[in-house]
Order: structure tokens, then C-alpha cells, then sequence
């Protein structure tokens, strides 16, 4: 067991961080969030559902800047990344207004400003209320989240493939069984219907994946979709 923990699985070309993954859109989220999607898609074939269109929602879970360096990377090191092995993927039908309400969900937990800054990271996320479970940024979607408007009225400029989000459209949304069993009190999830409930744990998921690729490559999968804004610029950091 120690030596299938400790030896590589694939290799990494870049370092994938969870580093400031709070505050932007980072490799290793995207990479999480691809997979989830990836196993939805593959469980859809055959069914009423298989034809949608596939978000993915996934948050950081923790705190920490964990890092996995460019370079050999090991079971034990990806599990790092997402750090709950009881977590279990769980995808939900949704329309596109419904995925706005959500993301309003989400960024309420960011403090509001009044300039794009520079501001501490820190600062523009709530504390006590364990923001890191419940940012759960959409891959899949591009959008802005303007902290100088009020809670409620954030999200700003919503698009899907390019093009203005269709309030209308519906969309299978995969998360984990926390917050789409209601985790943190989100809106719509919770009461919209399981089109995929595999029991499969997302940290086994990801693990699985990785080690099909032939070397992970950030350039494959991530983008930059969504942002941080004030009145439409973008808010600057000090760390």
C-alpha cells in the first residue's frame, strides 16, 4: 500500500497548485473539475440526458497552498489535491438560470470592494464560514464576479460556448454529494434532480485519470473562465 501511494502514476508539466485557487482560476481546479465532468459524460451514455451539456462545479476544500511540482507525480500526491476520499460524485439537471442563481450562492461568500484594489487575498474572502467547500467555481462557463455590486447581483456577463447564457438551457451540473446534498445551504442543487449518482469516489476519479494520460499537460485543459472584477476591472492583489 505505501509504495502504490508513494510511486508515480503519470507526470505533471507544470506544477498544479491550489495556491490562491480561492481568488482565481487555477490549473489544478480545472483539472479536478474535467474529470468530474468526463466520468458524468461517460455515465450518461444511453440515457435521456446524454445529449446535454456538462458543467462541472468544484471548489478547493481546503485552505492550504498544496502544491504538486512539475515531474513525477504519485497517488498520494494527487490525492492531496482533493483531500476527502469519502466525497462522491453526483451530477444534477439545471437550466441556465439556475446556474446563475447558484454562482450568486457562491459568491457570497467573497466580501465586497470598492476598488479593483490591490487588495490581501485574504481580505475578499469571508472567514468562519468555511468558503473553501463552498466556492465552487463552474468549469465550463465563462464568467465575471463583480464585488462591488450587492450580494445577489455578481455575476456578471455569463456565457456558455462563446456565446450570452441562455437563462432556458439546460445543462447537467456534476459536484459531490456535500454541497449538492445541501452542504452549506446552496440554492437549486439540493432540490434539483440526480441524473447521475455512480457512488465513485471523486479522489479515486482522479487518480484514474491521471494515470490514463500520457503526461498531464495544464495547456489541455485549463483556461482562464471566470474572474474577479470591480466595476469590470480586474481586482489586482498584494500577495
Amino acid at each position: 500500500m505505501v509504495d502504490y501511494v508513494n510511486g508515480p502514476v503519470t507526470t505533471s508539466l507544470q506544477e498544479l497548485t491550489l495556491r490562491n485557487s480561492m481568488t482565481q482560476d487555477v490549473a489544478a481546479i480545472d483539472m479536478m473539475a474535467l474529470v468530474q465532468a468526463e466520468a458524468t459524460r461517460r455515465g450518461l451514455v444511453g440515457t435521456p440526458y446524454e445529449k446535454l451539456p456538462i458543467l462541472s462545479a468544484r471548489s478547493p476544500l481546503t485552505t492550504s497552498a498544496v502544491t504538486v511540482p512539475a515531474g513525477p507525480v504519485s497517488v498520494r500526491q494527487l490525492s492531496s489535491l482533493y483531500v476527502y476520499d469519502n466525497n462522491v460524485l453526483v451530477a444534477v439537471k439545471v437550466n441556465g438560470k439556475q446556474v446563475v442563481t447558484f454562482l450568486e450562492w457562491v459568491a457570497s461568500f467573497y466580501n465586497g470592494v470598492s476598488t479593483p484594489g490591490p487588495h490581501a487575498r485574504n481580505s475578499l474572502v469571508r472567514s468562519g464560514v468555511s468558503a473553501q467547500w463552498f466556492l465552487q467555481h463552474i468549469y465550463g462557463l465563462q464568467y465575471d464576479v463583480d464585488l462591488t455590486k450587492p450580494v445577489g447581483q455578481r455575476i456578471v456577463n455569463p456565457r456558455f460556448d462563446g456565446k450570452p447564457l441562455d437563462p432556458a438551457m439546460e445543462f447537467v451540473l456534476a459536484s459531490d454529494n456535500y454541497v449538492i446534498g445541501g452542504g452549506g445551504n446552496p440554492p437549486v442543487v439540493s432540490t434539483a434532480p440526480v441524473v447521475y449518482d455512480p457512488l465513485a469516489s471523486i479522489q479515486e476519479l482522479i487518480t484514474q485519470w491521471a494515470a490514463e494520460q500520457d503526461v498531464l499537460d495544464a495547456s489541455r485543459f485549463h483556461t482562464v473562465d471566470w474572474r474577479l472584477v470591480a466595476g469590470g476591472e480586474p481586482i489586482t492583489f498584494t500577495n
